[in-house]
């Protein structure tokens, strides 16, 4: 018997042609997992303070593969869209899929959230929260929006990108424009 899919949350992110780069990137997960839900899309200062600013979205979608599987065709993708591995910090970055959470009926969640990293990483928590706000951080034992709730006064300014080639494919309300969160 066939377990039933999981749903996978990935964080998404570029700082080289970003409008590029991350379309690239959606139209081959669309094409490998079938429909995306997407977060909103920020625009975040580089973590290490080197570099250009990163946009940032989550997209979540089923998957049948596991752990393994999904964080090595992640990087395949990432590959295909002229991630560089190796390269010095602060150098642009083509294509960036992290795997956040790996969640589903009949299965242990499995997660890359380390909570030591998540007061700073609101381009991480934001647009999680979004998507999955009422998922319970196994470690932290309480919501990611209760997570993002705690950090936001803390974490690095974050703006919506406005115009964002894949944001028709949201649901967005006539006034949503380009505001610092």
């Amino acid at each position: 018997m066939t377990p039933p899919p999981a749903r996978a949350l990935v964080g998404v992110g570029s700082n080289l042609a970003p409008a590029r780069n991350i379309a690239g990137g959606l139209e081959m997960l669309t094409d490998q997992f079938g429909a995306l839900e997407l977060s909103t899309t920020y625009l975040s200062a580089a973590l290490d303070g080197l570099g250009d600013p990163y946009w940032n979205l989550v997209v979540a979608f089923s998957t049948g593969l596991n752990w393994s599987q999904l964080r090595a065709r992640l990087k395949l993708i990432e590959d295909l869209n002229g991630r560089v591995r190796g390269a010095p910090a602060g150098d642009p970055v083509a294509l960036d899929l992290d795997l956040l959470v790996l969640c589903g009926a009949g299965r242990e969640d499995e997660f890359d959230l380390p909570l030591d990293g998540l007061a700073g990483a609101g381009h991480v928590l934001a647009p999680l929260a979004e998507l999955a706000g009422d998922w319970v951080h196994p470690d932290a034992h309480c919501t990611v929006t209760e997570l993002w709730a705690r950090a936001a006064p803390f974490a690095p300014a974050l703006d919506i990108v406005v115009g964002a080639p894949w944001a028709a494919v949201r649901a967005r309300s006539s006034d949503d424009q380009a505001v610092s969160v």
